[in-house]
């Protein structure tokens, strides 16, 4: 990504979903770390070290989406006279509750929006911080990157071949419960010998729809 960021920087929002529903997925089989992520109704959210340096990204039907978060370190929007006006432009349908709550509580440095088979932002936004939170799901070798981060792997090229097949599997939706345990196994055999740990995994690539025959949370549409 490029600094500062700009809307043709980010992928089809499909595959950002997928990258980072990977990293959920791997992320609710381990303990607490530094980037935490989690899954609720409004999307996938990654909160990043201690700093307020997080990212949320949002499904909507029909192809929209929107990213949204705030780096304190690198973004110059907080520092501006009064709150930017980062939601100008952006379609009522995608302007949800907890998008206004986080843009009424300063929480927000970064808001684009995918609409019309493209990515949008507000006009006048200069660096907003998107390139560095969102950098682990910028390509899919990115993402397989951070999943194996200090593993410690005595087979590293198996272990790349796991979650490589896994995100090219989710990306074309035919993904099954036996390759995300399979993924597990091969990364860490004590998270693959853990019924516990495998089945968090699993309920998370249930709730991000990476599974194939499953569905990613939308907004605007009503829960099942």
């Amino acid at each position: 990504m490029t600094r500062p960021g700009h809307p043709e920087d980010l992928d089809d929002p499909r595959l950002l979903w997928t990258r980072a529903a990977v990293l959920a997925v791997c992320g609710a089989a381990e303990p607490k770390s530094s980037s935490e992520l989690t899954v609720d109704d409004d999307g996938i959210r990654a909160d990043i070290g201690d700093a307020p340096r997080w990212w949320r990204l949002t499904l909507a039907p029909d192809g929209e989406a929107v990213v949204s978060g705030q780096d304190t370190d690198r973004d110059d929007t907080h520092r501006t006279d009064g709150p930017a006006p980062l939601l100008e432009g952006l379609p009522d349908r995608l302007n949800w509750t907890r998008l206004r709550e986080d843009m009424e509580r300063g929480a927000l440095g970064f808001v684009y929006w995918h609409a019309d088979g493209t990515w949008h932002r507000a006009d006048g936004v200069e660096d907003d911080g998107l390139d560095g939170p969102l950098e682990h799901v910028s390509d899919d070798a990115k993402t397989t990157a951070r999943v194996l981060l200090d593993k410690g792997l005595d087979d590293a090229v198996n272990a790349e071949r796991a979650v490589a097949d896994v995100l090219r599997k989710a990306h074309e939706n035919t993904l099954r419960p036996a390759d995300v345990t399979a993924m597990l196994g091969v990364i860490d055999p004590e998270i693959g010998a853990d019924a516990a740990r495998t089945k968090a995994a699993l309920d998370a690539a249930v709730r991000t729809g990476l599974l194939a025959g499953t569905k990613p949370p939308l907004i605007g549409e009503p829960s099942e």
